[in-house]
């Protein structure tokens, strides 16, 4: 039976009253969908984490909210000899894995293993078919957005036939698909297999809207090991060494990112600019028996000891560094700054998930917007971004946080950021009561709304073609968000969403929002 149940997300800023339904397997899924009386006019959301800071993973109001249990799961058989081949040539490899693990559980399960996903974000704790189906992404020329990893999907659904709501299942892939049909379609009688390239890139990222995804193989590969670098340097003198060569383009580089300082910083004798810190990682041999160090760089030290400080609660870190850098910008961002220098100062060698996790936000809490502009106009969107940073700060705003530079591939999923086109990505987070000043911390809501918004809407637009992470918040209006997608992107989505879920069964306040 349903319980009364408040959703929350991660930050506490959306609150849902529904009926929460605890789900251990597929077919108590299916046999719950099945038994629910007018399901065509129900709504049913799959919640995880909460970690997308956009309305995507919140629950409809006083409708279902169906958990998938970790701890009590029981996952679907699967066939030893179904896959078509157990090792590609490159010697990556399928492996099936229920779609509600955490990242982080996920990185363990395969380390187990001696395997790895080929790149990851800066932050494990999201669920991993949540991070994939919002279109999550790690940096670097390795891969485009997580969905590229995925070999196929097992979808439980709403459709409609012979004029009813009917409830099915699905294993939805590419049209050389890694699934034996007949080998399948022996064993299985209650899931049909569609194998369609088409079918496929409009599915995986699906920002949960067309049902539950109960389980999905994923390529990855042997386990490896990463050493990660970094440097810090004024922008300005990073931009001329990529245009005459002298650095190695981040554009071409499997695994690069970059910290742009929020404020310029004066550095000894130098006249005051933006400093950005730039990190590469380079794939390494493993050390025989070594032990793989989590990282504990001068940032995550000086975050952990904040929260610690502060009863370990990532709010009231947050509040607390917010509160005092609001009033005294930069020196928040000269301390912020110092926590970079001293982390170019150091390497960092370890397990391939564990150099990947960079994020702190398991101390601080921060909003955050992202856009991503296509990849050859990176370079002017970054110069584009500083003029914007600077007229907020003479009206008294700031993000209080660096801003992240990632790159990535061209994919064919249809609702990311990198949807046919290599993508340079730029998030903004924003510490959670972040004030205008001279202002009060009453103005913090409308002052990050306009932080995002103003930022948003340098890369917005035919200039830098940006489009914005639909799990981010945004302040993007719908339109503008329709057209940086494409309008011909949205009806295919949308029109693949009403083959799988006709009723709207699935729909969220984001998909709503959207018209998808």
């Amino acid at each position: 039976m349903p319980e009364t149940f408040i959703w929350t997300d991660w930050l506490g800023a959306r609150q849902t009253s529904c009926r929460k339904l605890v789900v251990k397997s597929r077919d108590q899924l299916v046999a719950l969908l099945r038994n629910t009386p007018a399901i065509a006019g129900r709504r049913f959301h799959a919640f995880s984490t909460g970690h997308a800071t956009s309305p995507v993973a919140q629950p409809v109001s006083g409708q279902f909210a169906v958990w998938l249990d970790r701890d009590a799961w029981i996952s679907d058989p699967q066939g030893a000899d179904w896959f078509k081949t157990e090792v590609f040539p490159d010697g990556t490899r399928p492996v099936w894995v229920p779609a509600n693990k955490t990242i982080a559980s996920l990185n363990e399960w395969l380390d187990r293993r001696a395997l790895a996903l080929g790149n990851l974000g800066s932050y494990d704790a999201q669920g991993i078919y949540g991070a994939i189906a919002t279109g999550t992404h790690g940096s670097g020329m390795v891969s485009g957005p997580l969905a590229d990893f995925v070999l196929s999907i097992d979808l439980t659904c709403v459709v409609q036939s012979a004029g009813a709501a009917r409830v099915r299942s699905f294993r939805i892939e590419p049209t050389d698909g890694i699934t034996k049909r007949n080998r399948f379609e022996d064993d299985v009688f209650d899931v049909e297999l569609i194998q369609d390239d088409d079918v496929f890139h409009k599915s995986v990222v699906s920002l949960g809207a067309l049902g539950v995804v109960t389980g999905l193989v994923l390529r990855v590969r042997p386990r490896f090991w990463l050493k990660e670098t970094r440097k810090i340097l004024p922008w300005a003198s990073y931009k001329k060494s990529v245009l005459d060569g002298t650095s190695p383009d981040p554009t071409k580089h499997l695994y690069t990112d970059l910290v742009l300082t929020a404020l310029p910083v004066k550095v000894k004798h130098q006249t005051a600019a933006h400093q950005v810190l730039v990190t590469t990682r380079e794939v390494v041999p493993m050390p025989a028996g070594g032990a793989a160090p989590d990282r504990n760089d001068a940032r995550s030290r000086s975050a952990r000891a904040k929260w610690e400080a502060n009863g370990h609660s990532t709010i009231e870190t947050a509040l607390h560094l917010s509160g005092l850098g609001s009033r005294a910008p930069r020196f928040a961002n000269k301390c912020a700054f110092n926590r970079l220098v001293d982390d170019a100062k150091e390497t960092f060698t370890s397990k391939s998930y564990k150099v990947f996790r960079s994020s702190i936000g398991d101390w601080v809490a921060a909003t955050s917007g992202e856009m991503g502009v296509a990849e050859n106009h990176w370079i002017d969107a970054v110069d584009g971004l500083i003029g914007e940073l600077k007229k907020l700060d003479g009206d008294g705003l700031h993000p209080l946080s660096p801003i992240g530079i990632r790159f990535q591939k061209s994919s064919k999923h249809l609702l990311t950021q990198q949807h046919n086109r290599a993508s340079t990505t730029f998030e903004t987070p924003i510490l959670i009561g972040a004030f205008r000043h001279p202002g009060s911390p009453n103005s913090s809501a409308a002052s990050m709304k306009e932080i995002l918004g103003r930022l948003e809407g340098v890369l917005i637009g035919a200039t830098f073609q940006g489009r914005p992470h639909l799990g981010q918040r945004s302040e993007i209006d719908v339109a503008r968000t329709r057209t940086a997608y494409g309008a011909a992107t949205f009806d295919a989505f949308k029109a693949n969403r009403m083959r799988f879920d006709p009723y709207g069964i699935f729909a969220n306040p984001r998909t709503t929002e959207l018209g998808l």
